[in-house]
């Protein structure tokens, strides 16, 4: 079996398995880079059954294309035939296929494995060492009862523009004058770590503000100056504190 994948900007959100219709999961995959291209092949032993099906998943359910957050896509083949494809779905599509065996031997499964994302190495920190966030995205989606379901996502790097692994991004929301949550997030292997704001309808508050209050990090000092510029101002910084989203 071959999996083509194209990720888009979210990658860390999506997943997949097969699985013997009516039996257990023979291949998996995740922790997947953002725009990234993987061709992966593996061994898929046949179903008893004589049928598998391939699901894909999206943890933020928008699926992998095609919006602002990029055009991704997958396409899965076996024994160089195609049985599943795609890109847009929600939380998650399946396809079945058969999957039968032949009057030869059947092949032994490889174990269930995850792509293994290439390692990095957290610098040592200096005292000229610093760390910045290099990206920030708010994703936003409406409940059907109006409210907005909010992720805050962020990305920090080091001086050296290596990923600030293990380094927690301390937030702070402004829910008009009426409330303030407070939240942190550590950044994982990918560089990335994610904010999750309550549910909340936008006519309930004047405006949601986020700002980012401090970054502690064994990479270096947190240095708000260097972060992403938006209109030539870098975010959560004396210039522009903070961020309204809504």
């Amino acid at each position: 079996l071959t999996l083509h994948l194209e990720t888009d900007q979210w990658g860390d959100e999506t997943s997949w398995e097969v699985k013997h219709v009516g039996g257990g999961k023979q291949l998996q995959g995740n922790g997947y880079s953002g725009e990234t291209v993987y061709n992966k092949e593996y061994c898929l032993q046949p179903s008893p059954g004589g049928e598998c099906e391939f699901t894909i998943k999206d943890s933020y359910g928008d699926g992998i294309c095609c919006g602002q957050y990029g055009d991704g896509s997958y396409e899965v083949k076996l024994n160089d035939e195609q049985v599943a494809s795609g890109g847009q779905f929600g939380f998650s599509e399946t396809t079945k296929f058969p999957c039968v065996g032949s009057n030869t031997e059947a092949p032994v499964a490889s174990p269930i494995e995850s792509p293994i994302s290439s390692p990095t190495e957290s610098p040592v920190a200096s005292p000229s060492g610093f760390v910045r966030i290099s990206r920030f995205e708010v994703k936003q989606k409406i409940r059907d009862n109006g409210k907005l379901k909010t992720k805050l996502k962020f990305a920090v790097k080091t001086a050296e523009g290596e990923r600030a692994t293990g380094s927690v991004i301390k937030v702070q929301i402004d829910f008009g004058d009426i409330m303030v949550e407070v939240d942190e997030c550590t950044v994982r292997e990918i560089g990335r770590c994610t904010v999750r704001l309550p549910a909340y309808h936008p006519d309930d508050y004047g405006a949601v503000l986020v700002s980012v209050n401090d970054i502690s990090s064994t990479h270096g000092a947190y240095d708000p100056n260097l972060n992403k510029e938006v209109d030539e101002c870098p975010l959560f910084s004396s210039q522009c504190v903070k961020y309204p989203i809504n």
